[in-house]
C-alpha cells in the first residue's frame, strides 16, 4: 500500500537522526508532534517494493513488457517517473525492528 511506502520513507529518514532506536521516541506523548528520533518498531502490511514494480506486474503492462522488454521498460519508467516510492532500497536504512505482513494470494502487489 502507499501508506507502507510512506512509512518506510519516514522511518528511514528518522533513523538517520537517532543513534539508538530503542531509546528514541517517534511520537511525543506531551504534544503529539514528531520528535527527532527513530520509531521503536515498524509494521508494514501489504506494501510494495516500488511503484514501478507494481506497474510492471500489472496485467495491462504485460503487452508492453513483451514488446519492449522488462529492462527497457523499467529504465524508461525510472527515468520519467518522479515519485517511485522505492521501499526496497530504503528499508535497509531503518534501524528499528521491522515486521512485514503480506499474503501469498495478493495478485496486485508483488
Amino acid at each position: 500500500s502507499l501508506g507502507g511506502a510512506l512509512a518506510v520513507y519516514l522511518a528511514a529518514k528518522l533513523s538517520f537522526k537517532c543513534l539508538d532506536p530503542l531509546t528514541c521516541l517517534c511520537l511525543s506523548k506531551a504534544n503529539g508532534n514528531l520528535s527527532n528520533g527513530a520509531p521503536h518498531s515498524v509494521i508494514l502490511e501489504s506494501t510494495f517494493t516500488s511503484v514501478i514494480d507494481v506497474v510492471l506486474g500489472h496485467f495491462l503492462a504485460k503487452p508492453l513488457v513483451w514488446v519492449f522488454g522488462e529492462e527497457a521498460l523499467r529504465s524508461h519508467l525510472e527515468s520519467h517517473w518522479r515519485h517511485k516510492f522505492p521501499s526496497q532500497d530504503r528499508i535497509s536504512d531503518i534501524k528499528s525492528p521491522i515486521v512485514v505482513v503480506h499474503g501469498t494470494e495478493d495478485e496486485t502487489i508483488p
